[in-house]
């Protein structure tokens, strides 16, 4: 019994894993999407300059961070 509670616990931890990417991935691109606009709107005034890169910013972040947890969960 003890070692089915631990498979089940150590498959929900990898769940879990896998989950987080989703939310990760949404934030660093909103969050990207966020500082390009308000560098653009209120430093630069190169409205879709810097916009752009914050996205690109964050997509490639999250990229990395979901690399990082795929082969963290395939290495498991």
């Amino acid at each position: 019994m003890a070692e089915r509670d631990k498979n089940d616990r150590r498959e929900l931890r990898r769940a879990m894993r896998v989950l987080s990417i989703s939310f990760v991935m949404a934030l660093t691109i909103l969050a990207g999407w966020l500082l390009g606009w308000l560098l653009d709107s209120r430093v630069t005034g190169t409205f879709p300059l810097l916009t752009i890169l914050g996205v690109v910013a964050g997509v490639v972040g999250g990229g990395w961070y979901s690399y990082r947890i795929i082969m963290k969960v395939m290495g498991e």
